[in-house]
Formats: C-alpha cells, sequence, structure tokens
C-alpha cells in the first residue's frame, strides 16, 4: 500500500497560518478529533506543524493561548513521497522519530498528511484480511486476485 493510498489529502488537511492563535489550533484539534494542525503560508505551502506534543510544551512554557501559532510550531517539516510505500513510511518515522508527516507529490507539492495511526491502520487492516491480501486499492482479495 503506497502512502497516497491512504494518506489525508491535502483539501481535507486543517491547516492554519502561523499568525493564527494558538487557541484556534487547540480548537480545531478538539472539534476534529485530530492530533495535528498544518501551518502554511500565503500560497498554501506547509511551513510548519503544531501537534498535540507542541501545545502541551507551550502550555509548560507558560505560552499564552492568544499568541501566535508561530511561537510553538515545528519549523523542521518531515516530508514523505506519496509513491512511498506504507513500510518505508513507517521506518522514516521511526528513524526520526516522529508521529506526522507532510506528503509530496513528484513536483514536490503539499500532497497530503500521514499520521504513525494511519500506517497503524493500514497494518491493523491487513491484519484483519489474513489469510487473504490485500489488493493496491485495500479491497481484501482472495489468493488469485491478489497483485
Amino acid at each position: 500500500m503506497l502512502v497516497k493510498d491512504f494518506m489525508v489529502k491535502a483539501k481535507d488537511v486543517v491547516k492554519c497560518s502561523e499568525w493564527d492563535p494558538i487557541m484556534n489550533v487547540i480548537d480545531a484539534v478538539l472539534e476534529k478529533h485530530i492530533s495535528s494542525v498544518v501551518v502554511v503560508d500565503k500560497e498554501g505551502f506547509p511551513v510548519g506543524i503544531v501537534t498535540k506534543t507542541d501545545l502541551v510544551r507551550g502550555y509548560q512554557k507558560g505560552v499564552s493561548l492568544h499568541q501566535k501559532v508561530g511561537v510553538i510550531m515545528a519549523k523542521e517539516l518531515k516530508t514523505v513521497p506519496d509513491t512511498l510505500g506504507r513500510d518505508d513510511a513507517s521506518k522514516t518515522f521511526e528513524r526520526n522519530e516522529i508521529h506526522h508527516a507532510v506528503v509530496v507529490d513528484k513536483e514536490g507539492k503539499f500532497a497530503g498528511l500521514i499520521s504513525s495511526l494511519d500506517i497503524a491502520s493500514e497494518v491493523a487492516k491487513d491484519s484483519r484480511a489474513w489469510p487473504w491480501n490485500r489488493t493496491p486499492d485495500g479491497r481484501i482479495a482472495g489468493p488469485t486476485e491478489a497483485h
């Protein structure tokens, strides 16, 4: 399974500006039951990410919820290509000790977002399909239909 087959598409990723108040990110995380918000510039290009961990770290440091997101966002984004396999994406997460990565297409444009939960969900789907296989589009297939 490729990253592009299970990522959250860029159009569906919750985004904010680095100038938005931190409280807006907290509201989005709670309302949408998500664990990160991608920070984009005026053109929609990802320039950072704010995760639940960043929010807790900001709280611990006494950062006001009225401060701008840019104060607490992670500016070093990890990216993965949309053609990367699930298991290789998992290795990237492990190697970099991250839980979120921005997905880019072959032109390097923002294509989506994946999380460690997305990867774990895909692994669980494979496990539930056993002894059958899953096709590239995620369907459960018998031995003659598989890859």
